[in-house]
């Protein structure tokens, strides 16, 4: 009866024990999730930035933005339309890039909208370019998410 028991409390125990640590693994990926969405926003973030920044610190590059931006064909020689065309296959990669971490639920709705915003902005600028460009080199449903963005603008 003893034995019994001392079984009984030994199984209890053990059942309390596996529930906390339970507890503790669930407390743990939560935690781990958190960081990971922290650290691949940050990643976005810095990336966004070196585009920002190069073009803030070479005027050459600055000019051929602003011009391809207006008729890239026209305005730019053969090396500008090639600057120009890396340039803007980088942000394009930078936005799907975006994108997908929304569809892994890696990036928050308040994240996500200010990519929205920016993704309807970019094609808002260059729509004819944007198909010539770029849109073969992406994803159906990427495709997708910014015709359906340029709807609405």
């Amino acid at each position: 009866m003893k034995l019994n028991r001392m079984a009984d409390a030994v199984t209890v125990g053990s059942g309390f024990f596996v529930v906390i640590s339970l507890i503790f693994l669930i407390v743990e990926i939560r935690s781990n999730t958190e960081a990971v969405r922290a650290a691949s926003y940050q990643e976005l973030v810095a990336t966004s930035n070196e585009y920002l920044l190069l073009v803030a610190a070479d005027g050459d590059l600055a000019e051929i933005v602003t011009k391809g931006y207006q008729h890239p064909r026209d305005s730019l020689d053969a090396l500008g339309r090639t600057r120009f065309f890396h340039y803007t296959r980088a942000i394009w990669r930078n936005f799907e890039n975006a994108f997908y971490q929304r569809q892994h639920e890696v990036l928050g709705d308040g994240e996500w909208q200010m990519y929205e915003y920016l993704i309807c902005g970019q094609y808002s600028f260059s729509p004819v370019y944007w198909e010539r460009a770029h849109r073969a080199s992406h994803s159906s449903a990427f495709i997708d998410m910014v015709l359906e963005c340029s709807e609405g603008t």
